[in-house]
């Protein structure tokens, strides 16, 4: 059963969560992030297409840094998503430390 003190950590930790959130959200919307991942995709993307058959390392590259390209973008992502989870839960972690403390 969980304690007082762990309900207390869990809510330290969700409120740091949905602290995390709030700085993805910022790069996320930021239009000059917008531009630079925009132009990045452009870039790499027209790379990959114009190169020649016989260029299948520099595919292979471009596509391993499209990839992380993506990776970053679902991270910042799902830092987002954790905290609104984390948002959610917070009235319930207060609910319960409430209850334990009486």
């Amino acid at each position: 059963m969980a304690t007082n003190k762990d309900r207390q950590e869990q809510l330290i930790q969700a409120h740091e969560q949905v602290n995390m959130a709030a700085y993805a959200k910022q790069i996320i919307d930021n239009p000059a992030y917008q531009y630079a991942m925009t132009a990045i995709r452009a870039d790499k993307i027209g790379k990959f297409e114009s190169s020649g058959y016989k260029q299948s390392d520099e595919r292979e590259e471009l596509w391993r840094q499209m990839k992380t390209i993506a990776d970053f973008q679902k991270a910042l992502e799902n830092t987002m998503k954790t905290g609104k989870l984390a948002e959610q839960n917070i009235g319930k972690l207060e609910k319960l430390l409430k209850r334990m403390l009486k």
